[in-house]
């Protein structure tokens, strides 16, 4: 922005070299007018110093005019100097934003793939649980009934042999432990078992983990070992970010 008070000077001053030109130019119109009334042919000294005035007036005007275009020369270059060094805070602005972006990317990244890796091994292990030999649980087995599993027992009434096999020869596939943190399988298939009838039950703590890697959660106990191919894959894409 341009000063006023520079503004006010600078029209003032011009406004007064054009008062003086127009005041020496009538002056020289009364003189020539003289001049043709007495057919007077012979510039007299007076012409000549209005003349000169005349010529010394626009000269000065023409320098005014000069200084003021290079007054705004002048401001544009400082203007153009400070949108350049907008400019220039601004790109540094908008670099610095953008690093932070990607550093917080980064982070959410490695958050992610951390919290992955770390679900898909919790699930493994889970899940390999389940497949070691541990006491059967079926449908029926809750503490409810373990009073009058026990009379059974005494009573010899146990359709087990002595070495805890099914009379009918079939042996019975791993089920998984009994804590309530664990998963737990009901109904476990045989070996020989034409159709797995088996069910497993999951806590809502590790089926959240299955959502997060985006893998399908397992209902059966023949289900978990193609179960546990993907979330091993699924962990080597994630270890490979």
């Amino acid at each position: 922005m341009n000063n006023p008070s520079q503004d006010d000077a600078y029209e003032k001053q011009i406004h007064g070299i054009q008062n003086n030109i127009t005041k020496y130019q009538n002056k020289l119109k009364e003189i020539h007018t003289k001049h043709n009334a007495t057919n007077t042919k012979q510039s007299s000294k007076k012409e000549q110093e209005l003349v000169s005035q005349v010529n010394t007036e626009f000269a000065n005007l023409r320098k005014a005019r000069l200084e003021r275009s290079q007054q705004y020369k002048e401001r544009y270059g400082e203007l153009a100097a400070v949108r350049k060094e907008r400019q220039k805070q601004i790109q540094a602005r908008q670099q610095e934003f953008e690093k932070e972006l990607e550093e917080k990317e980064a982070r959410q990244k490695q958050k992610v793939t951390d919290n992955g890796m770390g679900a898909c091994n919790e699930l493994i292990s889970q899940l390999q649980l389940v497949q070691e030999p541990v006491e059967q649980l079926e449908i029926n087995d809750h503490p409810d009934h373990q009073e009058q599993e026990q009379e059974d027992i005494d009573e010899g009434c146990s359709n087990n042999n002595d070495n805890g096999e099914p009379n009918n020869g079939k042996k019975s596939v791993a089920t998984a432990a009994t804590v309530i943190d664990r998963i737990q399988v009901v109904n476990a298939p045989y070996e020989d078992a034409d159709e797995d009838t088996s069910l497993l039950i999951i806590p809502l703590s590790i089926m959240e983990l299955f959502w997060e890697i985006s893998i399908q959660v397992p209902v059966s106990v023949s289900e978990i070992e193609p179960t546990l191919t993907k979330i091993r894959e699924r962990r080597d894409e994630l270890s490979s970010l």
